[in-house]
């Protein structure tokens, strides 16, 4: 297939267009600035509705749309980093009439659910800007479908890590407090410590690759680990692979935390997708290439892992 993706220099971009190339797709890549890569780049500013002029080949059977601003910040400028360019890449492919789009959204599309856990049909109604502008995404890409009859596959990923994540990543701010032997604090609810869901970048590579093989005109699916972890799993993990004198403190919060963890059956029907790195192997090969160098305590908060901010 000749495929375009959009963000390719980033995170999952970066994990994922060296898989589809190894897999013989014909990949060109969307980035805001020009950078080496085995694949030719359009530098273009999604935001920008002139980025036809930048995208100079038209003739893709595929769009996976991964670029996004995940830095919550004002709604208003997140609403151009996120929901303009999809706007615009949408238009990109109605005009070059490029009938499969692959959306990659997430989790935080999600209400708070005290049912676990949480199917592509449960409610949404983001608690952040970053949901917010994920959501409003959501509902362009779905109109386009039902309008333009684009073919159009959602993917709400879970929280990613692995190799290449950025240094903000949740894991690689636990990872590096842990071997820089600072304080750790665990927050601990009247109802226990909060259940989250992590998913490698391995397996989220794995889902958007069946996704482009299916044939749908329109489907939801959750991407994610399926299984609900803790602060204390983690730090079970990097007590066994890592030297350090970091003290683990448990701080006791007295209100109820919400769980966040989700239902892949749809996923492993329809895109017969199946998590293969365990939480332990993630984190153990995410170790192993060293992403892990800014330092901060992290505690997890309300149907989203937040940071103490420090510098880096």
């Amino acid at each position: 297939m000749r495929i375009l993706v959009s963000g390719c220099t980033g995170f999952i971009g970066s994990n994922l267009t060296p898989r589809l190339i190894e897999s013989g797709h014909d990949v060109e890549g969307i980035a805001r600035r020009a950078t080496s890569a085995s694949h030719k780049i359009h530098v273009a500013d999604l935001r920008s509705n002139h980025i036809e002029r930048r995208i100079t080949r038209k003739d893709f059977d595929a769009i996976i749309h991964l670029a996004a601003d995940t830095n919550e910040k004002d709604v208003s400028d997140m609403l151009g980093d996120n929901v303009v360019a999809t706007l615009n890449i949408l238009e990109f492919a109605r005009k070059n009439k490029i009938r499969k789009f692959i959306f990659v959204s997430g989790h935080n599309v999600y209400s708070p659910s005290s049912v676990l856990p949480i199917k592509e049909d449960f409610a949404t109604g983001p608690l952040t800007n970053y949901g917010c502008t994920k959501l409003l995404s959501e509902n362009l890409v779905t109109y386009y479908s039902s309008k333009f009859g684009l073919d159009v596959i959602i993917l709400r990923v879970s929280v990613v890590y692995g190799v290449g994540q950025p240094k903000k990543n949740t894991i690689s701010r636990f990872i590096s407090n842990y071997k820089n032997s600072r304080r750790i604090y665990l927050h601990r609810y009247t109802n226990g410590f909060q259940k989250v869901d992590l998913v490698n970048v391995s397996d989220v590579c794995d889902a958007v690759i069946s996704a482009l093989r299916l044939k749908k005109r329109f489907a939801i699916y959750n991407i994610a680990s399926g299984t609900p972890v803790t602060v204390r799993n983690i730090v079970r993990i990097l007590k066994n692979n890592i030297r350090s004198d970091s003290k683990i403190r448990i701080k006791n919060i007295g209100k109820r935390a919400v769980h966040f963890y989700y239902d892949i059956e749809s996923a492993r029907r329809d895109l017969n997708f199946e998590p293969k790195i365990s939480l332990e192997d993630g984190i153990v090969k995410t170790l192993s290439n060293g992403n892990a160098n800014c330092a901060s305590n992290i505690l997890l908060e309300h149907n989203h892992i937040l940071h103490k901010k420090t510098r880096c």
